[in-house]
């Protein structure tokens, strides 16, 4: 969805970016950075390719609503990844009520590379973030089986024991999480009442 948003909508943030050096994507983090949580009323449903859970809907789509002309760039930016770390909540709630309570998460990937989607993400689910020396966890753990199959290591837990650094552990602010239990809500209530107009529109461009 980040990257959909930068490829079809960001070419002044490109042209700036390619003009400063940098990565587009930091141009989108120092203009969604001031932005208050929730990105003054902007909802953002994460589910470009439907949704895998916990509606497990492959003809859900997504939604951005409550725009308005003050919205810029940046309201946009922040509001996809709120969205995207509301969906995390929303499965994290869903584990609540099932018994089960995640006290921290381990994120990798490109979503690392950003100080601000990650600290959105601990702030949203009240959950600290945990990132490791290596992002990349498919080729880390590609990696760690082969140093198993190679014999450096006895077992795959001692050798991502030995293998797996932790960088940085980013805490969740106790006030942006208040604030952002709001939009959480939001974004939770929007897709039921919606879902069968949804289905309905899917069904006929099929």
């Amino acid at each position: 969805m980040v990257k959909w948003f930068k490829d079809n909508f960001c070419g002044k943030e490109a042209a700036l970016a390619a003009e400063r050096g940098v990565d587009v994507y930091t141009i989108l983090n120092e203009l969604a950075r001031p932005i208050p949580p929730g990105s003054e009323g902007l909802i953002v449903l994460d589910y470009w390719q439907g949704n895998r859970t916990p509606y497990v809907d492959p003809e859900a789509r997504g939604i951005i609503r409550g725009l308005s002309l003050k919205h810029t760039t940046g309201h946009l930016y922040r509001a996809i990844i709120e969205g995207i770390a509301y969906g995390t909540e929303h499965i994290l709630r869903t584990f609540r009520s099932n018994g089960f309570v995640v006290d921290e998460m381990v994120a990798a990937g490109g979503a690392t590379r950003s100080p601000l989607w990650m600290q959105i993400h601990a702030d949203v689910s009240n959950v600290p973030i945990v990132l490791t020396a290596v992002p990349d966890a498919p080729a880390l753990g590609s990696a760690i089986l082969g140093a198993v199959a190679a014999g450096l290591f006895p077992s795959v837990q001692s050798a991502a024991e030995q293998m797996v650094h932790v960088r940085a552990r980013i805490e969740p602010d106790p006030a942006t999480h208040e604030a952002y239990k709001f939009y959480v809500d939001q974004y939770i209530n929007t897709y039921p009442p919606l879902q069968s107009l949804i289905h309905e529109t899917v069904r006929h461009i099929s």
